[in-house]
């Protein structure tokens, strides 16, 4: 695959189901991105990975601090 094919081809999601992820799908996203290039090597990236009240709560504060 080529640069020119994998840049006219990319695309940025915007629509979001309010639907559960399965945890393998998770797990497989992770062990991929671990792969993922970074400046100097360093990895600078963090995940955390909540559902149930603990998404609800985070939600409804990230919503009131946009509003």
């Amino acid at each position: 695959m080529s640069i020119e094919s994998i840049l006219k081809n990319r695309y940025s999601a915007r629509a979001f189901l309010d639907k559960p992820v399965a945890k393998e799908t998770l797990d497989l996203i992770f062990a991929h991105a671990q792969l993922s290039p970074s400046n100097c090597n360093v990895q600078p990236w963090q995940t955390c990975v909540v559902s149930g009240q603990t998404k609800d709560t985070l939600k409804q504060k990230f919503m009131e601090t946009l509003m």
